[in-house]
């Protein structure tokens, strides 16, 4: 039974990554959620999420001009854009 669990594991797997790797030839986006300030869009390609990419350009211009970590997650969630 367990060498039966073994090859259904390996079998799995192996569809799995070559799943994986044809998506991504195809260009499509692999990895589960899309990173923040993208969204995924039809056939698995990516666009820009344009509320997400302005808070992102927001976040750039603050760290740019000095701004800790902390002072900008407190500034976005007084502005109530967190």
């Amino acid at each position: 039974l367990a060498l039966f669990a073994q090859l259904f594991r390996d079998m799995t797997y192996r569809r799995s990554r070559e799943g994986r790797k044809a998506r991504a030839e195809a260009g499509e986006y692999v990895c589960g959620k899309p990173p923040y300030g993208l969204r995924r869009v039809a056939h698995g390609q990516l666009a820009l999420n344009p509320h997400e990419f302005e808070i992102l350009k927001q976040i750039r211009f603050l760290r740019e001009a000095g701004v800790g970590y902390s002072l900008i997650a407190r500034t976005l969630n007084a502005q109530g854009r967190l």
